[in-house]
């Protein structure tokens, strides 16, 4: 019988290769007693029985550090490296500006009814804006994700609703936005129902708190981190694997973080 490795963290099994193992007698070879014949008794001309066992545990080194190697071949390590070094500060940086100046300045002049109700509508838009592109570059990098995504897609504005006899009439089913409503569901076309419906949305408001709470810490702690061990990590060669797998693990996580922050009911 065969004896094979189980598989590596990326789901690959390795293939064995059969030179490496060596035979072995599963019984000691046979001696004839006394008074049995020595050539031309049958039961010594039997060949024994083998077994497959592996020959030194070289082999088992070697394919070890073919597994400890293998991120370094692998798109979705330096994808999430990549995601978590150069993509992940400027965009955590640029919406935590737009909402923080927008969510300051809006809720100061909220007692200047229309300048801070159009100032609280823009910092909303962004807000949803900003979580379509984070979920987006999410799943780019970092999939598969720990959760599905919505399907259809969180509205930024303009919101889907069901069908109601007067659309027909209207031809309110038709292409709106360049695009095709799904599962029978049509755009809805009111300004004051798709501001009322975002105002309303718990969404906005946990992709706020996500973006101004939760994700700057997260940037700010991997970041950091990150940039202090890669360097090291490929400048010695040996633990660069290790780095890649730790930014793989912590890509993943805070990709899971996103999804249950601007999209999972808490």
């Amino acid at each position: 019988m065969f004896r094979q490795d189980d598989s590596d963290d990326d789901g690959d099994s390795s293939e064995l290769d059969r030179s490496h193992y060596t035979p072995i007698p599963t019984q000691p070879p046979y001696a004839p007693s006394e008074g049995e014949g020595t050539l031309d008794s049958p039961v010594s001309d039997r060949p024994p029985s083998v077994v497959w066992y592996p020959d030194s545990s070289a082999s088992q080194k070697r394919r070890s550090w073919r597994r400890y190697w293998r991120p370094l071949a692998r798109k979705r390590y330096w994808s999430s490296l990549v995601h978590l070094l150069m993509v992940n500060f400027p965009f955590a940086l640029a919406a935590w500006v737009y909402l923080f100046v927008f969510t300051l300045t809006g809720t100061t002049l909220l007692m200047a009814l229309p300048l801070g109700a159009l100032l609280c509508f823009i910092d909303l838009l962004g807000a949803r804006a900003f979580s379509r592109a984070e979920l987006f570059l999410q799943s780019r990098f970092h999939g598969p994700l720990p959760y599905p995504l919505p399907d259809p897609p969180q509205p930024i504005f303009t919101r889907l609703r069901a069908p109601m006899p007067a659309d027909a009439e209207s031809g309110a089913d038709s292409e709106v936005f360049g695009s095709r409503p799904r599962s029978g569901h049509v755009y809805e076309r009111s300004f004051y129902k798709n501001t009322y419906a975002m105002f309303t949305d718990p969404t906005s408001y946990r992709a706020l708190f996500y973006f101004l709470v939760i994700k700057p810490a997260i940037t700010l702690l991997f970041g950091i981190s990150l940039l202090v061990a890669v360097p090291v990590g490929f400048a010695l060669v040996v633990p660069a694997p290790a780095v890649l797998r730790t930014a793989r693990r912590l890509g993943v996580w805070q990709a899971g973080v996103a999804v249950e922050g601007l999209c999972l009911s808490v």
